[in-house]
């Protein structure tokens, strides 16, 4: 048995690749439940972490056909849809593919923290159902350790950014000034409470399909929540649309958003959707005065607040470097303390 990892991430696929194999938080653990059910007496380690970014399937098992099998079947795809965008890395090499994601190197934007927080996430996730033992445990503390010194120790997230963040970032450099912009938040969660608190001087409305999460965002950032089959009306007067929801199906489809500009009167429609799966069908994107976005057109957005950072990175993989050596030493202990445990005793 061995530690692999079997993922894809938005260096290896593009959102719409990323979208099919993507879990939304709230079906975490029955993912990894699904992931376990062919399990006989011997039990995988496993753990799932599943962002915006990246799919990637942390198991302890003999080969990655586990992985592979859980792909096609927990999201009914062929593998070959998806499988020129994988990864797999074994051993050493898993698990500092790993300390670098914790770290915020891997990520879209260099040093971001909201992952350090999703890698922790996924690890309690799996702890809860108990499907991590001594190996993935080990290797998640080493992990979250390795991130934290990366974000103390160093300056890789300073200035740091969220998707987030750099949707209103990009929303700026389309109109300049929001100060009279009206702008429309689509989902609660994380990312679009990121991009709120960073308008909350401006005029905000927070849709949610749970009204009461709506309103907890808008007080936060003294904005207003709606009700989410309010929406239509407020995408006739907003200009911005940030969206970030769980939903599994395109909320923005082509035939609402062209219901929707005959009352704009030509005024030009900003969406930036950060979700994946997507929220907004790219269709939309063809119609007159609608300019819309992805996360992956975050990309040049970010990469302006990369220069600072990249002076810090060989810092940072120093730390990793360290870290890794740290579970190469609790690894080879382990296995000498298993070896001694069943060798059988000498002779008084």
């Amino acid at each position: 048995m061995e530690l692999r990892l079997l993922g894809l991430s938005h260096k290896t696929a593009p959102v719409e690749v990323r979208e099919k194999v993507a879990i939304a938080p709230q079906r975490l653990k029955e993912a990894l439940k699904f992931f376990l059910s062919g399990d006989g007496e011997e039990k995988h380690e496993v753990v799932i972490l599943s962002t915006c970014n990246r799919t990637e399937i942390y198991t302890v098992s003999e080969s990655f056909k586990k992985a592979f099998d859980f792909l096609e079947n927990y999201f009914q795809i062929y593998i070959s849809e998806v499988e020129k965008h994988l990864y797999h890395y074994s051993g050493v090499k898993a698990a500092e593919h790993l300390m670098r994601v914790a770290s915020g190197l891997d990520s879209m934007i260099v040093g971001e923290g909201q992952v350090l927080g999703q890698v922790k996430g996924a690890w309690q996730a799996a702890q809860e159902l108990k499907t991590t033992h001594s190996l993935l445990n080990a290797l998640f503390n080493r992990a979250i350790s390795c991130g934290k010194r990366s974000r103390s120790e160093t300056k890789i997230n300073q200035g740091a950014v969220s998707v987030g963040s750099a949707a209103v970032e990009l929303a700026k450099k389309i109109f300049g000034d929001l100060e009279l912009r009206q702008v429309l938040i689509i989902g609660a969660g994380k990312m679009s409470e990121v991009a709120a608190r960073l308008l909350k001087s401006q005029v905000v409305f927070v849709a949610n399909r749970t009204f009461f999460r709506a309103e907890e965002l808008a007080a936060k950032i003294v904005g207003k929540a709606i009700k989410f089959d309010e929406l239509d009306d407020y995408l006739k007067t907003c200009d911005i649309v940030i969206s970030s929801t769980g939903s599994a199906h395109y909320i923005i489809t082509q035939p609402r958003i062209h219901n929707v500009l005959e009352g704009r009167k030509n005024n030009p429609l900003f969406l930036i959707d950060i979700a994946v799966p997507r929220d907004v069908d790219p269709r939309v994107g063809e119609l007159s005065s609608v300019y819309l976005y992805d996360i992956d057109d975050l990309n040049a957005v970010a990469a302006e607040n990369l220069k600072g950072r990249q002076l810090e990175i060989p810092k940072v993989e120093k730390i990793i470097e360290e870290e890794k050596e740290n579970f190469i030493r609790w690894h080879k202990g382990s296995m000498t303390k298993r070896k001694s445990l069943s060798a059988p005793a000498e002779a008084a």
